[in-house]
């Protein structure tokens, strides 16, 4: 009866430490490179890209992988589209897409896009997005497309825009305008064949 009891304490136990072990942060290896803001990032299998941005409000186009098995840091080819201030970032099966941005000013708005291909480490640019030239966008994939839209253009306006990318003809279509209004520096993610976007302001100007 003791072994039983024993048993069942300890199944317990487990189940508890199974309950404090979920929902938690670990602290990996620091970030490779020099510190900085508006940095963009995406996955790309068991790697994840960080890189561009601003090192004290000066543009740093560094780009760097992170291992996620040898939790290391290595250094890539830099960035060498026009934007580094609020990029959009996101990746296509095993290749990343750059594009959009500023550089020292909103009225510096880009629309230049980028494909990063990491088993050569290079970067090659593609067809500029296709609608004005903006920062602050919102970006994700969904399967083999990608999707960018919202943001701030030269003239400071808010936007509502949606644009999709097929990487494999390397054109841009337009969709329906987001519903949710105009908006700028919103937060995006997509789940299996759906995409998401939410918070953000909207009226910069």
């Amino acid at each position: 009866m003791k072994r039983i009891y024993a048993f069942l304490f300890a199944c317990c136990l487990l189940s508890i430490a199974n309950c404090f072990s979920q929902g938690t942060w670990v602290q990996k290896a620091n970030y490779g490179g020099a510190t900085k803001a508006e940095e963009i990032g995406f996955s790309i299998g068991t790697s994840g890209y960080m890189g561009i941005g601003t090192n004290n409000l000066l543009p740093n186009m560094e780009f760097w992988a992170w291992d996620q098995i040898s939790n290391t840091w290595t250094q890539k080819a830099n960035y060498i589209g026009h934007g580094f201030w609020n990029l959009v970032g996101f990746s296509i099966a095993n290749k990343g897409y750059v594009g959009t941005g500023n550089t020292a000013s909103f009225q510096a708005t880009q629309k230049d896009f980028w494909e990063y291909d990491p088993v050569t480490n290079t970067w090659t640019q593609k067809a500029n997005f296709g609608g004005v030239s903006r920062c602050q966008a919102v970006g994700f994939s969904i399967g083999n497309k990608g999707y960018i839209g919202t943001g701030i253009d030269s003239l400071s306006n808010c936007l509502q825009d949606f644009w999709e990318y097929d990487p494999v003809i390397n054109t841009w279509t337009q969709k329906s305008n987001f519903q949710g209004g105009i908006r700028e520096s919103a937060t995006g993610f997509s789940i299996d064949n759906k995409g998401y976007i939410g918070i953000g302001g909207g009226l910069h100007k």
